[in-house]
């Protein structure tokens, strides 16, 4: 029976064996890209770099970078909470070099597999808009015609006082000399990069004692189940299981995982509650893909 320092071990050999090495440069490198964003001036082009290295260095990064560009309104909280569920998910380098060399797969699997696991959470995001739009236009069907000018009449101002605070914030960011020196600017960066590192492999650990105390009064099948769920990296490690269960566990990504998100956009005004939905509606999503046989 393995301990509750046994799984706190565990999780601090691969927190500092496998992902120290792998996301501490990224990290650092997407606190570096934080510094100067105030001081670039076609900062659109920087929302397509947030997605593509989303996409490719898997949380928490994304979740560092769209938050960024939240809090220095380079894009709406709107916009930002929806590329959150699309961008912010693990890494396809975690998925293809950890968790499939333990399964025997062809290549037309693979493909599948890389396929389903960039649509599902775009799937996922036309669902939200359009479940989001659904829940609106009922909430205005319910609303009676008297009562609906005063309403439309008063969004309207609050939304373009909120487009002028964002449009005066983003000319005072503009007017002041913001570039950093970029010594500074390395400091900062390496400072908020231990930080962020340190945070991953805190929570970690945590979620690993957490699931050693529930494998101490659960039965062994329903605690190696919960294991996954509450530290993703850990739980993979230790337990055995089928390979569309652990594709379904890489999608949820785990309450680790989500806890590392939350510490990275707690001050952009983007909100945990709906990533979390996003997250369980790509596992949503996803089991119904595996059971219409999109994955051999």
């Amino acid at each position: 029976m393995i301990t509750i320092q046994q799984y706190c071990q565990q999780a601090l050999e691969i927190w500092f064996e496998r992902l120290i090495p792998a996301l501490f440069p990224f990290i650092f490198l997407a606190n570096l890209f934080a510094e100067y964003i105030p001081s670039i001036r076609h900062r659109r082009i920087l929302v397509p770099i947030t997605i593509l290295s989303g996409w490719l260095f898997g949380l928490p990064i994304g979740a560092k970078m769209i938050a960024d560009l939240t809090e220095h309104h380079v894009i709406s909280a709107d916009r930002g909470q929806r590329l959150l569920a699309i961008c912010n998910m693990i890494s396809p380098a975690y998925v293809f070099g950890v968790v499939l060399p333990n399964y025997e797969i062809h290549r037309k699997t693979t493909f599948h597999m890389l396929f389903l696991f960039y649509f599902t959470p775009l799937l996922c995001s036309v669902l939200q808009e359009f479940l989001q739009f659904l829940f609106e236009y009922c909430k205005k069907m319910t609303v009676s015609v008297k009562s609906m000018k005063p309403i439309l009449s008063t969004g309207g101002n609050s939304q373009r006082l909120r487009i002028e605070s964002e449009g005066i914030g983003t000319l005072l960011q503009e007017a002041c000399p913001l570039s950093v020196p970029f010594s500074k600017a390395l400091d900062h960066a390496v400072t908020n990069a231990l930080k962020g590192i340190g945070k991953i492999g805190g929570w970690m650990i945590i979620s690993s004692a957490i699931a050693g105390i529930l494998s101490l009064f659960l039965p062994r099948g329903i605690s190696a189940a919960c294991f996954p769920i509450l530290e993703i990296s850990s739980g993979l490690w230790i337990t055995e299981r089928s390979l569309h269960s652990v594709l379904l566990y890489v999608t949820f990504g785990g309450i680790s995982c989500f806890m590392q998100t939350k510490s990275f956009i707690d001050h952009s005004g983007l909100s945990c509650a709906k990533y979390l939905f996003s997250k369980i509606l790509q596992v949503i999503i996803l089991t119904l893909l595996f059971y219409g046989k999109a994955l051999p």
